[in-house]
């Protein structure tokens, strides 16, 4: 990774931008995906034990609003995964998906379960826990940018499979929360596992190959600014935003990146820190905000 050198033309853009009028904020297409209001907008159906909305600690960042279930076989027999769904408008355009994932496996296990979105019937993302030799509690993030295939209003179905059966505290538990689907004109930047001081984790950018890009980092966020000249909108407080950093996408259009977080970060354990993309072509465009706060 290198510093990224900034057109003087955009520092000026982007150092005047609280003086711009603001947007009501990028829409989400996804109806309640931070489970605030419980299950509100989403339906429900399938196996599994004790799935509900619950106050958790999904991202790491401090306890939430989030929705967990033990996924398996019922005591009676085979039953499908349990199934979250609910219908989104998409369109034939850049679309990221994005959502906070949590495990807790109180013992070993042949099978920690598997989480998989389909859109329109057609999966989009799948992250599978797999074997825990031990217990395990772990963080991941499920990020995915992607074109759907059709557009139009198309149910969004979030998956919760494993193929044992289910009990609440033997079984893993598994929690999803701040569930996303934007349509973005920028790329999309994932920060992958725990990101915790000490720890090597993996980062990673998607979007339109052999492309520049860089990631801005800023204490606060701010509402929806669209700047003249750039495609998205900046959500990054100017005042507090300084360069993570850059690099050029591959012919494949991502850029993976294994780095160790400084045990001198320890002290912002547990603070919000957010984190936005923007690709610098002919016309610069901005990608989605995420939080991507080292996690206790």
């Amino acid at each position: 990774m290198r510093a990224l050198t900034i057109p003087l033309r955009s520092i000026a853009v982007l150092a005047t931008a609280c003086c711009v009028s603001p947007l009501a904020a990028q829409a989400n297409l996804v109806n309640n995906g931070s489970f605030g209001r419980g299950l509100t907008g989403w339906s429900m159906s399938g196996g599994g034990v004790d799935a509900k909305v619950e106050t958790f600690d999904t991202t790491g960042l401090g306890a939430s609003s989030s929705f967990g279930v033990n996924a398996g076989k019922g005591a009676t027999g085979p039953n499908p995964p349990l199934i979250l769904a609910q219908s989104v408008t998409v369109t034939r355009a850049a679309s990221e998906l994005y959502m906070d994932l949590s495990l807790d496996a109180p013992a070993a296990n042949n099978d920690a379960g598997t989480i998989v979105v389909k859109l329109g019937g057609t999966e989009v993302a799948r992250k599978s826990w797999g074997k825990v030799p031990q217990r395990v509690q772990a963080r991941d993030i499920l990020c995915v940018r992607f074109v759907p295939k059709l557009a139009g209003r198309q149910t969004l179905a979030i998956e919760f499979q494993r193929q044992f059966q289910a009990a609440r505290g033997r079984t893993p538990r598994l929690w999803i929360d701040n569930v996303s689907l934007f349509r973005t004109p920028g790329p999309t930047f994932c920060w992958r596992g725990h990101r915790r001081p000490g720890q090597f984790t993996l980062i990673e950018v998607l979007g339109v190959p052999q492309t520049a890009f860089g990631v801005l980092v800023a204490a606060r966020p701010i509402r929806a600014t669209p700047i003249q000249g750039f495609d998205g909108v900046l959500r990054l407080d100017p005042a507090t935003v300084v360069v993570f950093f850059s690099a050029p996408l591959d012919q494949r259009g991502k850029f993976r990146q294994q780095l160790r977080i400084p045990n001198q970060l320890g002290g912002l354990v547990g603070v919000s820190l957010f984190y936005q993309p923007i690709a610098f072509t002919a016309r610069p465009a901005f990608g989605i905000m995420h939080n991507y706060g080292l996690q206790r």
